[in-house]
């Protein structure tokens, strides 16, 4: 999914390039300045660039590198611009830098309210969703589903005001009680006034659930209880409570790298 999705993107970008670059080849009075010229300056001039710092980023690293990505870049530039608009070196500057400018400008445009309100990427920080998802797991997560319901992974800031975001699966759901004995999830709700042993197809077989206590959690209006696949080495519900909803900020769409 990640490759379809990360190709969608390329796709999307190229052609928005290209856009851009019809624009200002003819605020410049290029020669042919067509749409289809312009999508294929920007295809291999895209394709040349991920090449070429591909190949600079073995041997260079930072800003080194970044400057002589940047330079071979626009030397395959303005080779594709004289072929394809007949233009000379001196256009050619203006408009690879005017072209950067605006892409850069409206990538924060639209990057910014897309991670804000629609996805955002992030990777996985130690084992509390192993084996489901492991430490460096590359993964995508959607903002814009509020839908919560349980087996849900879900991604929630700390009660405590830290910076630390915790990746965890729904288990409860508001106003039913959950109450974890006997090695198990017993949850409570109208379907089941008198308890009901959570089935958890998710974890590896022989997964026993452990509680500092026995007590029964009420939950709340718009409260939440999590747990971390890996029973053993997390720290969620059992330990910090139940998670308000305002308090989680997407939950888990799919997997973007597999460590």
């Amino acid at each position: 999914m990640i490759i379809l999705f990360v190709l969608f993107l390329f796709i999307l970008g190229l052609l928005f390039n290209a856009l851009i670059l019809n624009w200002l080849a003819k605020k410049f009075k290029a020669q042919n300045t067509t749409y289809k010229n312009a999508v294929k300056i920007s295809f291999f001039e895209w394709l040349a660039t991920i090449l070429i710092g591909m190949i600079v980023g073995i041997v260079l690293t930072g800003l080194g590198g970044n400057i002589i990505t940047w330079i071979l870049g626009f030397i395959i530039f303005n080779l594709l611009c004289k072929k394809f608009y007949a233009t000379r070196p001196k256009q050619n500057i203006l408009i690879y830098l005017t072209l950067n400018l605006i892409v850069a400008a409206a990538s924060l445009i639209i990057i910014l309210p897309v991670r804000a309100f629609i996805i955002q990427p992030l990777y996985v920080s130690g084992s509390a969703m192993s084996p489901t998802l492991n430490d460096k797991d590359y993964m995508i997560i959607k903002m814009f589903d509020k839908n919560y319901e349980r087996g849900d992974i879900i991604i929630h800031k700390d009660q405590k005001g830290e910076t630390t975001l915790l990746l965890k699966r729904i288990i409860g759901l508001p106003g039913e009680k959950i109450q974890i004995k006997d090695n198990a999830v017993y949850v409570y709700n109208d379907s089941s006034p008198s308890g009901q042993v959570l089935k958890e197809s998710y974890l590896p077989a022989n997964t026993k659930t452990i509680s500092p206590d026995e007590n029964i959690v009420t939950l709340g209006e718009n409260q939440y209880y999590v747990l971390g696949d890996n029973r053993e080495s997390s720290k969620d519900s059992r330990f910090y409570g139940s998670v308000d909803k305002g308090l989680i900020i997407g939950k888990y769409w799919f997997i973007g790298i597999r460590n």
